[in-house]
């Protein structure tokens, strides 16, 4: 019987970590960027304010010089996933900095949060960082 006890307790465990993955990620915030670290290298840092804002668990807006952007986005546990694209506007004139984010903020396939920053990453080396408004 303390067998078959420990067992389901086990089985019980095992579940309770399993849906604990699954939960959608309490991360709703506005983000500043704060810099991107570029697939080749290159390091650039903002010239204005470019708010990243989680409007809920898989809808954000990103505010750039002039334009605006959103899209869905999904977080798991510890990747991230933008479908279906970013749509813009297109006004006018984002600087390059903006340009650069809504171009590569798409391939990001990892995120975490330490201290106050929102870190975006995939594996060829971009590294978009956002700072906690």
């Amino acid at each position: 019987m303390k067998k078959v006890f420990t067992q389901l307790f086990v089985i019980f465990i095992f579940s309770l970590i399993a849906c604990d993955l699954e939960k959608e990620i309490d991360i709703d915030n506005e983000w500043i960027a704060a810099s991107i670290k570029l697939e080749n290298g290159d390091f650039m840092t903002p010239t204005s304010n470019y708010n990243f804002i989680l409007e809920n668990n898989n809808q954000f807006s990103l505010q750039l010089d002039i334009n605006r952007c959103g899209g869905n986005v999904y977080f798991k546990t510890k990747t991230v996933e933008f479908k279906n694209g970013i749509a813009c506007t297109k006004a006018c004139c984002d600087s390059e900095f903006a340009i650069a984010l809504v171009t590569n903020i798409s391939t990001s396939k990892k995120w975490e949060i330490i201290s106050n920053q929102l870190i975006f990453t995939n594996d060829a080396g971009l590294k978009i960082i956002f700072e906690k408004k």
